[in-house]
């Protein structure tokens, strides 16, 4: 059955739980000329996962009905502001009664934008709402790096990033031996095999914005304890045999190739 305004409700919030982007996309078209009814529908809001929340407040549209309606309720808020706002709130206690991180909520939307592609405006009343939230200080340099860098505001680029497997994801950063860097959208991990008589590193990318992930050259470990360094656009590994010698080798990897 098509999307409409008597069952959007239901529909949003099977496309939240289940996280499906595409379902939350379809359901937008009928969000956008009824935002002001199902901004006070607590159901909808509480539900409202972060990844649906990002999609609402980059919707030109949506934010376009909140603010006429604001001007028809003197509403001194901003479009943007008052979706946080009510967002936020509900969020404290959805309606299974599960208590929520507010905080944690805010930093996942963060997480779910590609900030360089958000106007400038948007972006600042969003490291306003995160300074009001006390957010980490991750998110608040996130944000203020965005604040600073060019837009990337053309047709082609994406308002939101794509999903990673998150269960994957916390697999590479939880597992033992292991270090990861994060840069341009790249998580870079390695891996020692601590159970060989011949340890070896191996160097893995996952790319956050795709999902991509690849693999770098096995490399001679130097010591158990080896050191991942960013600078400017290279990610650098020391590694070697072991730590009587006095030499290491360094690996090295342009971060901004995406091949």
């Amino acid at each position: 059955d098509r999307i409409n305004v008597d069952n959007v409700v239901d529909i949003w919030v099977v496309a939240n739980v289940t996280v499906n982007e595409d379902l939350i996309s379809s359901c937008l078209t009928t969000i956008r000329g009824h935002i002001d009814d199902l901004i006070d529908d607590s159901r909808f809001v509480a539900y409202t996962e972060p990844k649906g929340m990002a999609m609402v407040i980059c919707d030109e549209s949506i934010l376009s009905e909140v603010e006429s309606s604001s001007e028809n309720h003197e509403s001194a808020s901003s479009p943007t502001d008052q979706l946080l706002t009510r967002w936020l709130s509900n969020s404290e206690s959805n309606t299974l009664g599960t208590s929520v991180d507010v905080v944690a909520r805010f930093e996942d939307l963060i997480s779910s934008l590609n900030l360089l592609s958000i106007p400038i405006e948007i972006l600042g009343e969003l490291s306003t709402k995160a300074i009001e939230l006390n957010a980490s200080k991750a998110c608040m340099l996130n944000l203020a790096a965005a604040m600073k860098a060019p837009r990337q505001l053309s047709e082609n680029t994406p308002t939101m990033l794509h999903s990673v497997d998150k269960n994957e994801e916390l697999v590479i950063l939880s597992r033992e031996n292991q270090k990861y860097k994060v840069r341009y959208q790249w998580i870079f991990f390695a891996s020692v095999s601590s159970y060989s008589n011949n340890p070896s590193c191996e160097v893995k990318l996952l790319h956050l914005e795709n999902g991509v992930q690849c693999s770098a050259k096995s490399m001679d470990c130097v010591r158990w304890e080896f050191a991942m360094a960013v600078k400017h656009k290279y990610l650098f590994i020391f590694g070697g045999k072991n730590t009587q010698q006095h030499y290491a080798k360094c690996h090295f990897y342009d971060v901004t190739d995406d091949t």
